[in-house]
């Protein structure tokens, strides 16, 4: 059935795609893979599915999105971690100050990795 999913985006019109019964990600994996720039957003309700380490890889424009600013978002996170599960975050983007080297203004970056 994953396979006959992974073929939809060539029958359906450009846009945003949603997975509801993500389970291990068998379907979003096939797809990305034979449609990179898909965008695919996927949920999933069954308390089983649990996961020893999340990456979190979320920044738009140098800032950090306002769902990471938010505590509910960190607590839903953190309560689909198996015990002693780990959350791995790379917030980081480009501030508005730049560094000049050799006489070349470039931006000064930053980033945020915790656990």
């Amino acid at each position: 059935m994953q396979d006959e999913f992974a073929s939809l985006p060539a029958i359906v019109p450009k846009g945003p795609i949603a997975i509801f019964g993500l389970g291990g990600g068998t379907t979003a994996w096939l797809m990305l893979d034979l449609w990179p720039s898909l965008q695919l957003d996927g949920w999933e309700i069954d308390g089983i599915i649990l996961y020893h380490l999340i990456l979190i890889d979320l920044f738009s424009e140098g800032k950090v999105l306002p769902q990471l600013q938010e505590v509910n978002t960190w607590l839903e996170l953190t309560d689909r971690l198996m015990p002693k599960g780990r959350l791995t975050v790379n917030c980081g983007g480009i501030n508005e100050v730049s560094v000049v080297t050799d006489g070349v203004p470039r931006p000064e970056t930053s980033s945020i990795d915790g656990h």
